[in-house]
This record gives structure tokens, sequence and C-alpha cells, in this order.
């Protein structure tokens, strides 16, 4: 196969320059085009042997242990949010430019460590590739397990499957630029990976917010990805975390779609709004690209309004307690 053209490349990783260098509107590197396919750059598993050698030398540092533990639970991401979360997490000590995130991440694919997968699709006659995603290889979760750190994501388990990546790494950006802006407060995040969410309905965290007025609300978080059979997939999303409220007693809560576009957040809220069962329910959209552009990523969320066959919409800011919103 022919080498993609990367859509990547820009300090802003939403693509926003077409050719000859002409401004067009800036789209996710994460949408889901029909037919698409991917890449996979695997060189080998590092061994214990392997492994136990590069420790003792140094050629495993303190921010390759980083990368590992961080793909352990994410299961997949870019450089682009790879960095910013350890970045984030280092308090500033490691903040490295793309350039030599990108040589780090290269010499982990060339020692076994970490599979490089680019994802694939047709636009204008031309294969158009995507920011290349990491994952841990086999000799990643070896040296995790070595470490003391047994549980990795559950899709490290699965065969790769396009839609549920493109999928995690939207829900994932969003997660990284939140913590980036929120970290633990004013809003309060609790892991569920390993909890009742994620058995219940495939959600990984529950976001407890602080909002102005001293109410807490329950926020559940999903991407919301194109293919086959996708209005389907979100319904039965949402009846699961229908169900799961009611089990559980809990009253102040909403969903919120990262959506694709905001053409697929309206068609959303049409679906769900010809559902009896979903009316109650209290969903927000937002779209891959406000999670980015925004310098918060409840800033530019989409309300459809049902007036007009769900025709209408307005961006709405959520505020927190703390933001200096509303106080």
């Amino acid at each position: 196969m022919t080498d993609g053209k990367k859509l990547s490349g820009q300090p802003n990783p939403l693509s926003g320059v077409g050719n000859g260098g002409a401004e067009k509107e800036k789209i996710s590197p994460f949408i889901y085009y029909e037919g698409m396919s991917y890449r996979k750059i695997k060189k080998r598993d590092s061994s214990g042997f392997e492994i136990q050698r590069m420790l003792i030398n140094g050629t495993l540092t303190e921010c390759h242990d980083r990368v590992m533990r961080i793909m352990g639970q994410y299961g997949y991401l870019n450089s682009y949010l790879l960095r910013t979360h350890l970045a984030h997490i280092s308090g500033g000590k490691h903040d490295y430019d793309g350039s030599h995130m990108r040589r780090v991440l290269k010499g982990m694919v060339q020692t076994g460590l970490l599979i490089q997968y680019e994802l694939l699709h047709m636009e204008a006659g031309e294969i158009c590739g995507s920011p290349f995603l990491y994952a841990l290889s086999n000799g990643g979760v070896r040296y995790l397990k070595r470490m003391g750190m047994h549980g990795v994501h559950p899709f490290l388990k699965i065969p790769f499957d396009i839609v549920k990546v493109l999928e995690l790494v939207s829900y994932n950006q969003f997660h990284i630029m939140f913590l980036r802006q929120h970290g633990f407060s004013p809003a309060y995040m609790h892991d569920e990976y390993f909890g009742g969410c994620y058995q219940a309905f495939g959600v990984p965290n529950l976001y407890i917010l602080k909002l102005p007025a001293g109410s807490r609300l329950c926020l559940y978080a999903i991407s919301v990805r194109g293919g086959e059979g996708w209005t389907k997939k979100y319904l039965s999303q949402l009846r699961a975390v229908c169900r799961y409220l009611g089990e559980n007693h809990i009253l102040d809560a909403a969903v919120l779609a990262v959506c694709e576009t905001e053409a697929q957040a309206m068609q959303c809220a049409r679906k769900k709004g010809c559902e009896a069962d979903l009316k109650a329910l209290v969903v927000f959209y937002v779209t891959d690209t406000a999670v980015m552009e925004e310098d918060d990523v409840f800033g530019r969320l989409i309300d459809v309004r049902p007036e007009g066959d769900y025709c209408r919409r307005q961006t709405l800011r959520l505020q927190l307690r703390g933001d200096g919103m509303g106080e």
C-alpha cells in the first residue's frame, strides 16, 4: 500500500490546511470514514531478558516508564495527547516538544515496547492517513507487570477495531484536556474502568461536577463515532445509562456526547427525541474540535432544540464552581 498523505504535522492537531495552504474548516482526526483501514508497525516484542538489560544499562528512563504507564491506562493515544498528559502529570517536568516526543515513541516501537498504528481512508482519490496512534506491545505490558502494574486498559486485550479505537481516542482526548484544565478541582472524577459504570454501559469515567449554586451534577461522557449501526449503538448506550441511574437512584445526572461534527450531534438529538423512554434524559453535545479549541472542554457545548424537528441549536458554557464564572 502506498504511503498515506498525512493530515497531521501542524502544532494544532486538528486538520485545517488544505492543498496549497488554503485555509479550510478544521476537522477532527478521529472521524470515521466508510471503508477505513489501518497500517500497523510492530517490530517485535521485548522479552523479559531484554527489558532487564535495558533497565540495567539505563536505556529505559523515567520518561519511558511514564509513557508506558500512561499507555497502560489509556489504551490508545497519539503523540500530542501523550505529551500533553505527560506534561500535566509531571507538573511540567516532562514538557517535550512534538519532535522530541515522536523520537521517543519511534525508539519505543523499534525496541518492541509500543505498536504504531495509522488509520487510512480515501479522499479525492488519495490515501489519507491519521496522526499515528500508539499502544503497548506485549513487551510493554510485560514491562508494566514487572514494575507491579498488572491492570491495563481492556481494549488492549481485544483485537484492533477501528470504530472502537476512534471512540476511545476521542474520549481520551476529552478526558486528558479535562484533566489539564480542571485537574481534580473543582470537578471531581471517579475512575470507573474496572467498576460499575464500565461494566454496565462502557462509560469509563463518572465526573462529579460542582456547580456555582452548590449543587452537583453527575456527568457521563461518551464518544459517538460513525460506522454501521452507530445510531442504534448510541441509543443503546443512553438506555444503559438510564437503567444505571434508576438502579442506583441517581437524580442529578446528564450525558455528554462527544461527537465528530455538529451535524452528527443534531442527528443524535433527533434520534433521541423520537424515543419516548429517553426524552427525560438530559444530553449535551460537544465536538472534538471544540474540545481542542476552547479554553474549557465545557466552553462550547451544543444544546439541540426540539423545535423544527431538532434543526435548531444553541451553544452554552457549563459553569463550574471555582472557574471564575458565576461564583
